[in-house]
């Protein structure tokens, strides 16, 4: 598989990581004061899927790198996608890991 693609297919799953840890640190919220079980279990899966989404990440920029030193040509436009990824990233694991600290308080 081309470099390229395979970036690609890593930010989607990126992605999926991103969401499902969003969608169980809100079921953790939701289940704190009802269920602590059923919360941590919850709390635990959101914590593996942020793993998850940063070992990902660690490997797209490694592709990246590997790409450039192999003098292999990375278009503009995915570094500017990958760019864009990585702010949206940023945004949404921050706030994941506030739904997360709300969680541990």
């Amino acid at each position: 598989m081309k470099v390229v693609e395979e970036i690609k297919e890593i930010a989607r799953y990126i992605d999926e990581e991103l969401g499902d840890s969003q969608k169980y640190a809100k079921k953790a919220l939701c289940y704190k004061m009802e269920d602590s079980q059923l919360a941590q279990m919850y709390f635990q899966l959101s914590t593996e899927e942020m793993d998850h989404m940063n070992r990902l990440h660690n490997q797209v920029i490694k592709l990246i790198k590997k790409a450039k030193e192999e003098e292999v040509k990375v278009a503009d436009a995915v570094e500017i996608a990958y760019d864009m990824l990585h702010e949206r990233l940023i945004e949404w694991s921050k706030e994941i890991k506030v739904m997360q600290n709300m969680f541990r308080e």
